[in-house]
């Protein structure tokens, strides 16, 4: 079953590139200033 874990790749690459992306919103839009970190 080549196809199933072609797939699952996919999956796993997938929720690693959302993690990625969201990571840079986070970094690029902070929803919060640096101070209240504290």
């Amino acid at each position: 079953m080549r196809v199933r874990s072609i797939h699952s790749i996919f999956l796993s690459a997938g929720c690693v590139n959302a993690i990625i992306y969201h990571h840079h919103l986070v970094s690029l839009y902070p929803p919060l200033p640096p101070n209240s970190y504290r």
